[in-house]
């Protein structure tokens, strides 16, 4: 186990290497107060997407609730699965969210999952490997509806882990944060 610590703000942990994945957490230290970590959690996500191929997964939500993503997201669909509904969409490029979708993803309404893909990743195998804990995604980024942590996979084939703490410490400095790395 592996850490990174930042200036009193933030804290990115290695916890699992199951080659070619590579799970880290990334959380507020005690003292965070400003900005809340959902919204730097907001800032973060919406950096590292900007542009991609994104798969988007919500749940953990009534099914009413999750359905409201439809406006955000026209093209979403509401599963219903044997533990729960979940919304699920492709969002081809994703790009600077809505305010919907920032009051949806500050206001905890769901537990949101985003994973990475090529854009010649056919729609139906991207449905399938975000319903799939074990996605072969570049990036598959987690956000529990406590919005306290986010959860980051990369799989190091498809995205050298180099480039992204590199991207994740860009992401950090665009929203006015430092993020310093210690062995």
């Amino acid at each position: 186990m592996q850490s990174f610590s930042s200036t009193g703000i933030w804290t990115l942990e290695k916890t699992d290497i199951i080659y070619p994945l590579v799970r880290f957490v990334m959380q507020p230290n005690d003292e965070l107060l400003e900005p809340s970590p959902a919204q730097l959690l907001f800032d973060v996500t919406n950096k590292l997407l900007s542009g991609k191929c994104v798969g988007v997964m919500a749940d953990g939500a009534s099914p009413q609730t999750l359905s409201t993503l439809s406006e955000i997201w026209h093209d979403g669909r509401l599963l219903r699965r044997s533990d729960g509904c979940s919304f699920v969409c492709i969002e081809p490029c994703f790009e600077t969210p809505t305010p919907a979708l920032k009051n949806a993803y500050l206001s905890n309404i769901a537990c949101f999952h985003f994973a990475l893909f090529s854009n010649t990743t056919p729609e139906e195998t991207m449905f399938n490997r975000m319903l799939n804990t074990h996605t072969d995604a570049p990036l598959r980024i987690d956000i529990p509806e406590s919005s306290d942590k986010m959860t980051i996979v990369v799989h190091t084939n498809q995205l050298k882990e180099s480039d992204f703490l590199n991207k994740l410490s860009e992401a950090v400095s665009a929203s006015g944060r430092n993020l310093e790395y210690t062995a």
